[in-house]
């Protein structure tokens, strides 16, 4: 009787329902799931499977009609049991007429079900299958919809604890060690299939036992024993911040389901050995066929065995899961101290080496004064321009801690000398000596300057004076004008201000003969010098510095004016003649729609608790971008401009990243300064800020 209904239901929708298109209306069965499903809840399409949870649980199932005509349903049929799941169809009449258009879960004319799953202690994988029978003849076979249910296959789950982790304590000399546990979360075995560290370059290493291939690891729900791993992995730091990432091999247990009785079996399964018999990596164990090694592994199915992750894992050849767990670095600071026998002088002084050809050396050492760790960059000696054909009279070695002197001030220095171009100090190998050697030069002296650039971790520039010959003074601009042009925006009707420092670096009185400020011939003048100097003020005791105020006008319609401040002064060493130090600015007033960066240097709160000796971290991350991006490594350029007069401090890195290193080296109140800039790639112009200043208190 049901297929004459069939019949003449499948005439009624053959002739029934015709739009104006010509369109014929029908019904259309739609289902959904929803509850304890392995995956997302929604839509079920003939012939799909829904998985339960590995757990007790029920899946709801709504069946509703997408169509524009109303659909009879029938029982539905339950055509392959599982002992663990019942389904509860609750109580309706039969046929059930669902309307037309309704479908979801809040529809008001669906019809609702549900099927339980209550696994016991072993749980049984057999599907059940619901046939589901309609009038939608258009979209299903004779009507019919069919959709299975089937507990979630068993499968492992590796859980790293911690999953992330970073060293903050670690030195070289007392390197940190974190325990990471291993455990299956999963409700299948797994097996471990080794540890390594990526990229294995020498701070982060595994230690203790190391991790065996084949290591089964329980599920931890079933409370069996081998359900625990632990891998220490150990921190030294190299050149901190570092990263790297402890990576986990591990894979469900799987064979390769191939009985044999004789090696034979394996060698000529072209399945396992496609290949064939020559390098297969199957042999026949324990009555089954399973792989050895995993070079044999490699060698049979990678084109490059040693860049292949193919290995043997639990006697079948495959690429195994990686779990990875990020590791981080971060290194105590290191603490530099400088120190040499003239240090109340204020400089190496080889002002007693007169006679030329006659030669002195002196040792700077090197310590650090902390349980971090300093890197230092081998030292330089720079003095300003020599006579044309004349080498510099300073050279420089550096030797380990073990270095002795022949005799002092002034005798040769013999151990073991570094040949590397960096030295990381820390507590077992300090001090680092520096032997500065004076020859002394046709001329009547030269003085100098030994730069140590360092990282603790942050970069910093430490230096010595070096004063050869007869005392006078020596000159040194910040920024520094060799590197570094001094940049001025300022809009067509506004005037702009940056800040130029002149120090004596030397022994004695600095004379300045004069300060000049220009243009190219045939441009308007629009540099000045603010507040021009006295001619007591162009005398300039050792160490002191006399800060100048360059202002640019934007009143011009050129878009950019380059010009030149020249900084004259006396050089006793070349009979009195006048010198020159030339300091290149320019003046932009073209930059309508482009926002500069701003410089922040932060608050003098933010420096609260500076001490003499100590680093001192100027910071500039906080500093904005403009329309362009802030050069990350070269947009930021701090100086000193201002300092107690005791200081023997000059500051000037030169472009580099926000935060450096200085170490102040009296009491009192500094002054910093720092310039940003940003860059348009596209059209290759600079975009300077303006000067952010911050003045900080250094407690003794």
């Amino acid at each position: 009787m049901r297929i004459w209904r069939f019949l003449i239901l499948a005439l009624l929708v053959a002739f029934a329902g015709c739009t104006k298109a010509g369109k014929v209306a029908t019904p259309e069965l739609y289902l959904e799931a929803y509850g304890d499903i392995s995956g997302k809840d929604g839509r079920v399409n003939n012939g799909d499977t829904v998985y339960f949870l590995n757990k007790r649980g029920a899946i709801r199932i709504i069946i509703g009609n997408a169509g524009d005509l109303e659909m009879n349903l029938y029982e539905p049929q339950v055509t392959s049991t599982n002992p663990q799941m019942k389904e509860n169809l609750g109580f309706t009449t039969w046929p059930k007429v669902i309307p037309a258009g309704d479908v979801g879960p809040n529809s008001p004319g669906h019809f609702k079900f549900v099927i339980n799953f209550n696994p016991d202690g072993s749980q049984d994988d057999t599907p059940m299958t619901i046939e589901i029978e309609t009038d939608d003849f258009l979209h299903l076979p004779e009507g019919k919809f069919v959709f299975h249910l089937a507990p979630e296959k068993a499968k492992p789950e590796l859980k790293v604890t911690p999953a992330s982790h970073t060293y903050l304590d670690a030195t070289i000399t007392q390197p940190s060690t974190q325990t990471f546990e291993l455990t299956n979360v999963g409700n299948a075995k797994l097996i471990l299939g080794g540890a390594r560290i990526d990229p294995a370059d020498g701070a982060f290493k595994i230690g203790g036992d190391p991790l065996r291939t084949g290591t089964i690891l329980e599920p931890v729900s079933k409370g069996l024993g081998n359900n625990l791993v632990k891998i220490d992995v150990k921190y030294s730091p190299i050149e901190p911040p570092e990263e790297a990432d402890l990576v986990v091999l591990w894979g469900a247990e799987v064979e390769t389901g191939v009985s044999c009785s004789s090696p034979d079996v394996c060698s000529k399964n072209k399945d396992l050995c496609p290949n064939g018999a020559a390098d297969c990596p199957y042999t026949c164990i324990e009555s089954k066929c399973a792989c050895l090694s995993d070079s044999q592994c490699k060698t049979a199915f990678c084109q490059d065995p040693n860049n292949c992750n193919i290995m043997c894992l639990s006697g079948v050849c495959r690429a195994p899961e990686e779990k990875r767990v990020s590791l981080k670095g971060e290194s105590k600071p290191g603490q530099l101290k400088v120190n040499y026998a003239d240090i109340l002088i204020g400089c190496l002084d080889f002002t007693e080496v007169t006679v030329e050809g006659q030669s002195c050396t002196k040792v700077v050492q090197l310590w650090n004064e902390s349980d971090g760790a300093v890197k230092v960059f081998k030292p330089k000696a720079e003095v300003a321009e020599m006579p044309e054909g004349l080498p510099s009279p300073y050279t420089v070695r550096w030797f380990q801690r073990n270095a002795s002197q022949d005799e002092v001030p002034c005798g040769e220095v013999s151990g073991t000398e570094i040949l590397q171009e960096q030295q990381t100090i820390v507590t077992g190998n300090q001090p680092i000596n520096v032997a500065v050697t004076y020859r002394a030069p046709s001329t009547r002296g030269v003085n100098g300057e030994l730069v140590i650039d360092y990282a603790a971790p942050f970069p910093g520039k430490a230096s010595v004076q070096l004063c050869g010959g007869i005392k006078k003074g020596e000159i040194g601009v910040a920024p520094n004008p060799t590197i570094e042009t001094i940049v001025l925006f300022a809009k067509p009707d506004e005037k702009a201000q940056k800040t130029v420092v002149v120090m004596n670096k030397g022994n004695d009185v600095l004379d300045l003969t004069g300060i000049t400020i220009g243009v190219e011939e045939g441009y308007p003048k629009k540099f000045s010098l603010k507040n021009e100097p006295t001619a007591g003020q162009l005398k300039i005791q050792p160490g002191q510095m006399l800060p100048l105020t360059v202002e640019y006008d934007g009143t011009h319609d050129l878009g950019i004016i380059t010009g030149t401040l020249e900084i004259n002064y006396q050089d006793p060493t070349n009979a009195g003649n006048t010198m020159s130090t030339i300091v290149p600015i320019r003046g932009q007033n073209s930059f309508e729609g482009v926002d500069l960066p701003v410089a922040d240097p932060g608050k003098t709160s933010d420096y609260a608790g500076a001490k003499v000796g100590q680093n001192l971290i100027l910071d500039g991350s906080n500093s904005v971008d403009g329309t362009f991006l802030i050069v990350d490594n070269g947009g930021y350029s701090w100086f000193v401009s201002a300092k107690p007069a005791a200081s023997k401090l000059f500051f000037y890195p030169g472009p580099g990243g926000a935060m450096v290193n200085v170490i102040p080296d009296v009491a009192g109140e500094y002054e910093f300064r720092l310039v940003v800039f940003s860059y348009d790639a596209q059209n290759n112009m600079p975009y300077y800020s303006h000067e952010g200043v911050v003045k900080i208190n250094v407690q003794p």
